[in-house]
């Protein structure tokens, strides 16, 4: 299975590493082990849109009708997957993830730990929606922070510590 991400930053307050984060959202994607919620899929791609907390905002209420900015949305359209819907030409998308970098920053600041740290969690809480885990209700929230401690751990494992993923310029 190839796994391509394409990552979309529509803050100016930010700098990407691109090619850092690139590499660890394909260590969250394999500690996330989603490859096995699409049997048969040869390319997927999953674009991941980082923005400020006003559009986020925005974002929200447009689709969720939820007041005010979150840390993570997840599309997942992996019920609408079938043997064959991929080819060369057009991966299919299994999901999209938005992150708003602003509060991603705040959590940092309040958690103390880098923002890189907070972004990648953020990631693969973003996977772990798309693998079919959610976060509405205290047991599944629980198992939930479960996955993303052993994802997390598995990340660092093979990949050691969190490189600069994410800079805030403001």
């Amino acid at each position: 299975m190839q796994i391509h991400f394409t990552l979309s930053c529509r803050s100016r307050n930010y700098r990407i590493e691109r090619q850092n984060l690139l590499s660890f959202c394909q260590a969250a994607f394999a500690a996330s082990r989603l490859g096995g919620k699409t049997p048969g899929a040869e390319f997927l791609e999953i674009p991941i849109v980082l923005m400020g907390d006003e559009p986020m905002a925005k974002f929200n209420w447009k689709h969720l009708r939820h007041e005010g900015p979150t840390d993570v949305i997840t599309f997942d359209y992996l019920a609408d997957w079938m043997p064959g819907m991929d080819d060369e030409q057009e991966p299919f998308v299994p999901g999209e993830i938005y992150i708003s970098l602003d509060t991603a920053a705040r959590e940092a600041a309040a958690r103390a730990r880098s923002l890189s740290d907070e972004l990648l969690l953020y990631i693969v809480h973003g996977l772990l929606h798309l693998k079919g885990y959610d976060d509405h209700d205290p047991a599944d929230r629980r198992a939930m922070r479960a996955a993303e401690r052993r994802s997390l751990a598995s990340i660092r494992k093979h990949c050691g510590e969190t490189p600069l993923l994410c800079e805030n310029l403001t």
